[in-house]
Order: C-alpha cells, then structure tokens, then sequence
C-alpha cells in the first residue's frame, strides 16, 4: 500500500516540474520526495498513537479498590452495593478504603443504601451493627471469612440478615473465637457456615445449635 503510495507521489512531482529546467527540475522532484516520504512514515506513527493507545492511557488509569488496618464505616450508595468497593467506606481518617480488621454499620448509611453484597472473597475481624435493616448478602461461591470477635449487634431488636449462599451459592467462616452475635442468618440449600477455632459454650455464637438459633439452624449445613 504504501509503496503505491509513493509511486504515485513521485510522478505526481514529476508532472509537476516537467516544464522546469533539468537541474531545477531535479531539485524540484527532490524536495517533493523528501516531504513526501517524511510525511509517509509519520501518518502511520500518529494513527497508531491516536487509535492505539489504550483507554487508560488517555483517561488516566483507575485507581485499584484499597484496603485499611482503619476502621472504616460502611456509607453505600455507589450502586453496587459491593463490599469490596472502597467507595462504599469512610475511613475513620475521613478516606475511602475497604476495612480488614473493623467494619462498622450504622446510621451514617442511610436505609437505602444498607445493603451490602460480597461477591469475592473477603475477610475482616469484627463486624459491629449500631443501626437496624442492614442485609448482608454472600454470593458466587465465595468464602466471607470473620477472624476477630465476629458480629457484635447493639440491639438484638434490629438484628442484621445474612444471607449465606441464595445466589450462586456461599460461604460464611468463622476462625478463632469470632461468633455470629444474634445476627439472622438464612442459609441457601448450596450455603455453607463453616466454624474452626475455640468456642465458649455460654456465648450466643455461629455454631449450629437448634436449642438457641432456629434462624441459624433451619436450613443451614453445619461444619
């Protein structure tokens, strides 16, 4: 293609200077060339800078979810209702980063926004609810792990749905002593609630226990 191209530049400066003297002539078909040839090879380099070069590169690139040791709030209201969205977090030092240790759920989310949703695996320690109607909803057969003191729930009145597997299937793990407080725990028929570690027998936790958690315990398989 471009060497078409070329042909035909050069005997369009050809036609151009043929009424002109042998020397001027020369000079003339030349420096048509040149221009020619220069313009020939730069085309191609700044279509390919132009169309290219990708997304990011000429709308900056997005900056990766980020986690913190902080505890951080859950605000909501990004539209995705995901957990691991750093946006969905207020950072106790007023940024925006997803908690591994303590995840707060309270009043600062307003109701429409108190639903969160894990589609992939995550962990945190502690999960403390001081405001009702929250639904956290484990989903795509990941694994929710919870590593510390587990759910600590301000007023069993108002205690927060888990819903463990509905979509897709989902885990729910407890590790060490961490317990699932009071929360209402719906277990889908492909869920699973996992416990391993130590546990008091006079706490009130995630372990299948039919006596003190029928919420927990109706449908769930216990491990």
């Amino acid at each position: 293609m471009w060497v078409d191209f070329l042909r035909e530049r050069f005997a369009s400066a050809a036609m151009f200077s043929f009424n002109q003297g042998p020397q001027q002539h020369r000079r003339r078909v030349l420096g048509l060339a040149i221009a020619k040839w220069q313009q020939c090879f730069a085309l191609p380099t700044l279509i390919s800078l132009g169309l290219a070069a990708p997304a990011w590169a000429r709308t900056g690139t997005q900056t990766p979810f980020a986690t913190t040791n902080e505890p951080a709030t859950w605000i909501g209201g990004t539209g995705t209702d995901q957990w691991n969205n750093q946006n969905n977090w207020q950072t106790q030092s007023g940024g925006h980063a997803v908690p591994l240790l303590l995840a707060n759920f309270t009043n600062l989310a307003t109701a429409a926004n108190r639903s969160v949703r894990d589609q992939n695996n995550q962990s945190i320690g502690t999960l403390n609810f001081t405001a009702p109607s929250y639904v956290l909803s484990l989903e795509n057969g990941n694994i929710f792990t919870v590593n510390a003191t587990g759910f600590v729930i301000n007023d069993p009145a108002n205690r927060p749905i888990v819903n463990v597997g509905v979509v897709n299937g989902g885990t729910i793990k407890f590790t060490n002593a961490s317990t699932g407080d009071v929360a209402k725990f719906v277990i889908a028929s492909n869920g699973t609630l996992v416990h391993v570690g130590s546990l008091d027998d006079n706490r009130n936790d995630g372990r299948c226990d039919r006596q003190r958690r029928q919420d927990l315990c109706r449908q769930q398989r216990c491990h």
